[in-house]
Order: C-alpha cells, then sequence, then structure tokens
C-alpha cells in the first residue's frame, strides 16, 4: 500500500473507516485528526459503531488543521448466520430517523451488556457493571469495554483471550446481539439523506448476496480493507463495476497498537468521494 506522505504528489486520498472513543476505538475525535493531520490525511470519514457523537468534535477540530471529515457510522445486524455491517456516508447526523433508530440500538447494547455480564456471574467471573459504563463513557457500550475491563480486573490475560474464552461469537458467555434486517439499516441510512456501503465484506460473502444487498437499496462495497488479499480487492472491484455500486475503503482504524491496519495505509482516491457525495445530492434532490 502507498503511504500518504509518499503517494503520488497529484492525487489526494480518503481513508473512510476510521473508528474513534465515541464507540470502541482508542482514541478521541480530536485525536484522531492530530493523527490524520499529522500524516498529512486531508479527508476522512469517522464511522463509529452506533453512535455519530464523534463526528461534530471532529470535524469542528479538522476544519482548524485541514482535515475533511465526512459524516459516516457503522451499523451492523446479522442475518443468515452473516454478520453484517453497513456504512453510512454523508448522513444527516441530526437525522430524526437516525437518532430515533440508534437510540433504540444503544438501548439493546446496554441490555446485552447486562446479559454477558450475567453470563459472566454464573461462570463465576465477576465484572462490575458499572465500572464497564464508565468505560464506555458517552460512547456505545460493547463487548471491547467488557474485555478491557476483564483484562483490568486480571480475569484474562488480554484482550484477545477475553473474546476467545469467553465473550466472543459463539465463546460461553457470549450473548446474541438484536437483530435488524439489513433492508432496515440501509433504509435509515438512506432517509438520513446517505449512502450505505457493504463494510468489509471478506471471504464470507457471495456475488449473489450483495446483488441482493442491492436490490434492497445498498449503494456500495467497501473494497479496500485490511482484511482483504488482493485476490478479494480485484473481485470486489470487478462486482462493484458490474452492479453499479460505489467503491469504498479504510484502514478501519481503532489503535496503534494493531499493526495490520494503521491509520491511512488503506485509503482511496478522493475523486470517488467527490462521487458518492454527489449521488447523495442528487438523491435529496430528487426528493424535492
Amino acid at each position: 500500500m502507498i503511504n500518504f506522505k509518499t503517494a503520488a504528489p497529484n492525487i489526494e486520498y480518503a481513508d473512510l473507516h476510521i473508528h474513534t472513543s465515541a464507540s470502541d476505538g482508542d482514541f478521541s475525535p480530536e485525536q484522531v485528526i492530530k493523527l490524520c493531520a499529522d500524516l498529512e490525511i486531508k479527508t476522512i470519514s469517522i464511522t463509529d459503531h452506533d453512535t455519530v457523537s464523534g463526528v461534530m468534535p471532529a470535524a469542528k477540530a479538522g476544519r482548524k488543521v485541514g482535515v475533511s471529515v465526512v459524516p459516516g457510522v457503522e451499523l451492523g445486524t446479522n442475518a443468515d448466520d452473516l454478520e453484517i455491517h453497513i456504512l453510512g456516508y454523508f448522513i444527516d447526523i441530526k437525522s430524526t430517523a437516525l437518532n430515533h433508530y440508534l437510540t433504540e440500538i444503544n438501548e439493546q447494547r446496554l441490555r446485552r451488556t447486562e446479559l454477558i455480564v450475567e453470563s459472566l456471574a454464573r461462570h463465576g467471573i465477576e465484572i462490575n457493571l458499572d465500572k464497564i459504563i464508565d468505560k464506555a463513557g458517552n460512547g456505545t457500550i460493547g463487548r471491547p469495554h467488557i474485555a478491557k475491563a476483564m483484562v483490568e480486573a486480571g480475569v484474562v490475560q488480554s484482550y484477545q483471550a477475553a473474546f476467545n474464552n469467553w465473550i466472543g461469537d459463539g465463546a460461553p458467555a457470549c450473548e446474541k446481539k438484536s437483530r435488524q434486517e439489513p433492508a432496515e439499516l440501509i433504509e435509515v441510512i438512506h432517509q438520513s439523506g446517505g449512502a450505505a456501503v457493504l463494510a468489509h465484506p471478506g471471504n464470507q460473502w457471495t456475488g449473489e448476496s450483495i446483488r441482493q444487498l442491492k436490490r434492497l437499496g445498498l449503494d456500495g462495497i467497501e473494497v479496500v480493507h485490511p482484511r482483504h488479499t488482493k485476490k478479494m480487492e480485484a473481485a470486489y472491484r470487478k462486482l462493484a463495476f458490474e452492479c453499479n455500486l460505489f467503491i469504498t475503503g479504510g484502514s478501519d482504524f481503532h489503535t496503534l497498537k494493531r499493526k495490520v491496519n494503521p491509520l491511512g495505509k488503506y485509503k482511496i482516491d478522493v475523486t470517488s468521494v467527490k462521487r458518492l457525495k454527489k449521488h447523495c445530492e442528487r438523491r435529496i434532490d430528487a426528493k424535492y
């Protein structure tokens, strides 16, 4: 991959998949902007899980240092044994439909956390729920916060061990997340004026499955991602062309501790971002 600082001088790039401490990232929105500015990344999207609370702080900080922030979000569900994540880009973060949806989802997230804590207790592992809530702060609560609390309590040696042995999918203390239909995720993004993009499909998606999401209104595919091999990337580019889907990409940045997805290494040409924005503007114009 091309580093931002060594990229061709006449080409601008964008990293459209970044998480902050508003969900499960290690850095505040303001800190993320500083990291991006230091790497000379000029266009990013804040795509926290089930929250848009990091968008405005990032945009405000970005304006001071020349980093443009695309308002985004990452929504998730399960269907037919597939974990589905849909990225929303150029959303109106004040959208009534979007915020109503996010309020409901975060209530479900808290309930799932409570159930996991209760399940851990049945296995003899006592974790203080209030400490997990404090750890999440104003962000979306989830299993990463439980894992960190388990490490701090000394019941596991590492964050990954918490997932592997206790709270990961299929592990003894895991509780299933609430399920929404993929069409609902796509629709709420469209209602907020945004574009719906399938996140990091990896090797679990068939062409027909993605075509089915296209029929539900999917706008694009995240082709560039740390989990994708060159072969996967080429296949998804081809499929996007065949299905008339937009191409996006990003680092899925959470922390500097993961060497596999350093901030800014995985990116797309900013021209693709402009095309996606124009698509959203045309959809909004068509309503009036």
